[in-house]
């Protein structure tokens, strides 16, 4: 798919497992070479352990890079060009895959050719949703209501 818009959430290459299953953070440094296939990449302020120039340098690199940082919003960097965007105010019930879901959002908005700050703006709009309420879905099974995460 050489037309296809890669977007990388990097969590799993910014931690480890140990032999009793206990999670820590690992170093990622990816090389100029990985940087180059994609078109955007967001990571956590946790997944970076607070390194803002960590994500800078990768930002460096001329692709789309995003920091997100739970309720005060997100950072992104593009063409040298940063952007600060607030959260979205709501009542936190379930925290569970909101950087996934303000990941994919992201991703879905900027291969549609939204801007970035746009895109940004409607990903936390879209988290915010998704922390109001318990689990990411709702469907109904059986002719009962269950949550599906």
């Amino acid at each position: 798919f050489p037309q296809a818009f890669i977007g990388l959430t990097a969590q799993g290459w910014l931690r480890q497992w140990d032999a009793t299953g206990r999670i820590s953070p690992r170093r990622w440094n990816p090389t100029s070479f990985d940087l180059a296939h994609l078109d955007a990449l967001v990571v956590s302020e946790e997944d970076v352990g607070n390194d803002e120039r960590l994500v800078q340098t990768w930002a460096d690199a001329g692709l789309i890079v995003a920091l997100t940082r739970g309720e005060r919003g997100a950072t992104v960097w593009h063409n040298r060009q940063r952007y600060d965007v607030p959260a979205v105010p709501t009542t936190v019930v379930d925290p569970t895959g909101a950087g996934d879901t303000w990941a994919a959002a992201f991703f879905w908005q900027l291969q549609r050719g939204t801007s970035v700050a746009i895109a940004a703006a409607w990903a936390c709009g879209e988290a915010s949703q998704a922390i109001s309420r318990v689990g990411n879905r709702q469907s109904v099974i059986g002719g009962r209501q269950s949550v599906v995460n």
